[in-house]
């Protein structure tokens, strides 16, 4: 796409794996129509208080109006008032996907748009905080690779940087850290954060009194694992932060990548689910900007 105002050419780049993404829909074990705040667009709005009926009946009594603007109100459960039983949305089964509204329609897709000094770029992808995403991103070891608009060719994380003149270490690849007081003071960060629930409160207290008796076996883990899983895993969570780098050090956000990689890997070592391990962590980190925030600025103060 280009920009009217200005003559800089913007152009999308996205991985690999994005245009395969599809929601699995009733098949989703963790819906994502649950537990966060869902904005209903002007457009959409209007749309739902056009319609009649027992359905328009229900969208007009489940659309909330504040100073923020629209947006649906979740039933006493935190779920959406119009996800059914089978895990689908009953407005899209009643009027279609056109009737979405745009966040709805876009999630867990996100775009973030990098600045650069030859051209800008609109950095896309699909969020790990979903089942799918992270099924794609797992379900080879070939190297994490990228798509720019208009290039046939595909890029690798490396080759992404220099697009963008951002420089990281010269080693991308991840190598776990595994020193008990780095590993005392990544789950130290990782309470600090806003919980998304009282779950991941109750979990972590777990993890902090099991840590002590994991070191065996975390380095056992280190010399099995798929060094190129976790550096696909590693890389793309870098790859979400990068427009960061106009306005912080990219030391910092390297560290950000190498305490919530320690953090995936010692999760995944107790639980055995390296997917359910880097959603779960996409959805209490990656999903509030808060967290991030404070993630990045822990790192920072090292």
């Amino acid at each position: 796409m280009y920009c009217n105002q200005m003559t800089i050419k913007v152009r999308t780049l996205v991985p690999d794996f994005y245009d395969k993404f599809t929601c699995k829909a009733g098949a989703c074990r963790h819906t994502c129509c649950q537990k966060w705040i869902i904005d209903v667009d002007e457009v959409t709005a209007r749309l739902y208080f056009e319609q009649q009926g027992k359905l328009g009946a229900a969208l007009k009594n489940n659309i909330v109006q504040d100073e923020e603007g629209y947006h649906l109100r979740l039933n006493k459960d935190g779920f959406c008032p119009f996800l059914q039983k089978d895990g689908l949305c009953h407005l899209f089964v009643e009027m279609g996907e056109d009737s979405l509204c745009d966040i709805c329609a876009a999630h867990p897709r996100f775009y973030e748009y990098f600045q650069g000094e030859r051209e800008d770029i609109e950095l896309g992808g699909v969020g790990l905080c979903c089942e799918a995403t992270c099924e794609l991103l797992l379900a080879t070891e070939a190297p994490l690779q990228f798509y720019l608009e208009d290039e046939p060719e595909p890029l690798n994380f490396a080759q992404v940087l220099g697009k963008i003149n951002v420089e990281l270490s010269e080693n991308l690849s991840y190598i776990p850290k595994l020193a008990p007081e780095y590993l005392k003071f990544v789950l130290a960060c990782m309470t600090k954060t806003e919980p998304i629930d009282e779950a991941w409160t109750a979990h972590m207290r777990e993890l902090n009194k099991l840590l002590p008796h994991l070191q065996p076996r975390l380095e056992q883990a280190a010399t099995t694992i798929s060094t190129a899983i976790f550096t696909k895993v590693f890389q793309y969570i870098l790859y979400r932060q990068l427009e960061k780098s106009t306005e912080i050090s990219t030391t910092v956000i390297e560290a950000y990548g190498q305490l919530n990689m320690a953090y995936i890997f010692l999760e995944s070592v107790v639980t055995g689910d390296l997917a359910e391990t880097i959603r779960r962590w996409s959805e209490q980190i990656e999903y509030d900007d808060d967290n991030v925030d404070l993630l990045l600025h822990l790192v920072a103060a090292l």
